[in-house]
């Protein structure tokens, strides 16, 4: 980093305790499997409870636009107490006491009421995922802040190749940047420095294999079961950043003048990407929202173990794609591989209403096309997001990216498919 006026590079300040590795693979791993135990199978519970479908599109889609509002009210409230953990472990506990209230029949009974209670836990939940993200980037950074501070320490020469990277494995024991600098001098094993999506990676782990027990539980204990499943690995999860987290610091003070245009994004190359990421979005709504209840309704004898059983096949064929996708750029347009997953999506809702009816367990032979409907086309929209941000707006595109993706074209669509699936005459029915 430059000093004002373009004096001398201002060495990066070492954090006082790295935060270990294992803590952020456990964020994601037990936050997303948290809410795979519940999240995905709250439609199974709204049918147990006699709602209709267009019911049920109305809460799956003020859901996530609850969740959007939420995510922006906590993020200001942590700016201004420059703090994460007091702010995350208050909120998912009120978000917790809440939605274990659609256990209770006076709530599940009255739609209005259930209506207000799940809301009101999105809302209190949605510190979890934004936050999160923050919290990683930020102990990444430091990875990276710790390494050139150390590298200055031991006056060592840049390195070039993979053979050349730092071992940063067990960073708690690492207290200062001097104890750092020693472990770079010594020989041995060595390990790149981590990066966002290597941590990131786990939450697909997390998800695949929390609706699997999900589902295993639901059918041995009963639906009430996944409350319990679910509270108890986000109390795991806010134990793993009360403790392993480090309290977020003020933010440094831009040097920048003023942001970049707004009318930026409005040129016709960004609205037509925005369109895209609407109309695939609305689309993947049906699979993300009402796939449990069209196995649930349409085939025979479908156990909620099953259920798991899909996500965790979607999530395994997530993970050689987010880990090698960045190679895939390199060959194909971004434009051709987004066209791609479009067809291969509309492909996959053909190869649902075909499957055999006696024979639910045929749909784990479609899940591996969610790795392509899903994980490349979001490789591929953030890439391109990125392409397209005017300079200095990557964060504020990003931001556009995610949230029309998953609050407003899942929100909007869940609302369209809960009054189409209806069975005719009133709708088309799910095949």
């Amino acid at each position: 980093e430059l000093g004002h006026g373009g004096g001398e590079a201002t060495p990066p300040q070492a954090p006082r305790r790295l935060t270990p590795l294992w803590a952020l693979k456990a964020n994601y791993c037990l936050g997303t499997g948290s809410g795979a135990c519940l999240w995905k199978f709250m439609p199974v519970l709204y049918s147990s409870v006699g709602l209709k479908n267009p019911q049920i599109g109305l809460i799956q889609s003020l859901s996530p636009m609850a969740n959007f509002c939420g995510q922006i009210g906590w993020a200001v409230l942590c700016d201004r107490l420059q703090s994460y953990k007091e702010v995350l472990a208050i909120s998912n506990v009120l978000g917790v006491a809440t939605i274990c209230c659609c256990l209770l029949p006076v709530v599940n009974q009255n739609f209005g009421v259930l209506c207000c209670v799940v809301l009101g836990s999105s809302a209190f939940m949605a510190s979890r995922g934004s936050l999160s993200d923050s919290m990683t980037l930020q102990v990444v950074h430091d990875y990276q802040d710790a390494r050139t501070l150390a590298e200055q320490q031991c006056q060592l020469r840049s390195f070039g190749s993979a053979n050349d990277s730092f071992q940063l494995q067990d960073a708690q024991d690492y207290q200062d940047a001097r104890t750092l600098a020693k472990q770079l001098g010594q020989t041995g094993s060595v390990r790149e420095l981590p990066t966002y999506g290597e941590q990131r990676l786990w939450g697909a782990v997390g998800k695949g294999f929390g609706s699997l027990l999900g589902g295993l539980l639901m059918d041995r204990l009963g639906i009430g079961c996944m409350f319990a499943t679910f509270s108890t690995l986000l109390a795991l999860m806010v134990l793993v950043i009360v403790t392993q987290f480090p309290s977020r610091r003020p933010k440094k003070v831009s040097n920048v003048a003023q942001g970049p245009d707004p009318k930026s994004f409005l040129n016709f190359e960004v609205l037509w990407f925005f369109a895209n990421l609407l109309v695939y979005g609305m689309c993947m709504s049906l699979v993300e929202n009402f796939l449990f209840l069209f196995l649930s309704r349409e085939f025979q004898g479908v156990p909620n173990f099953l259920l798991g059983w899909t996500v965790l096949v979607m999530n395994m064929f997530e993970l050689p794609v987010f880990l090698y996708i960045h190679k895939a750029f390199a060959c194909f347009g971004l434009i051709r591989m987004l066209s791609f997953c479009h067809y291969v999506f509309a492909l996959r809702c053909v190869l649902y209403s075909i499957l055999p009816r006696a024979q639910p367990i045929t749909v784990l032979l479609v899940e591996p096309l969610h790795g392509i409907t899903f994980a490349i086309m979001w490789s591929c929209s953030v890439e391109y997001g990125k392409r397209l941000a005017p300079e200095g707006a990557t964060a504020k595109m990003q931001t556009l990216v995610t949230g029309l993706y998953s609050q407003l074209a899942i929100g909007c669509g869940s609302l369209l498919w809960g009054n189409l699936t209806q069975e005719p005459p009133k709708g088309f029915g799910f095949s």
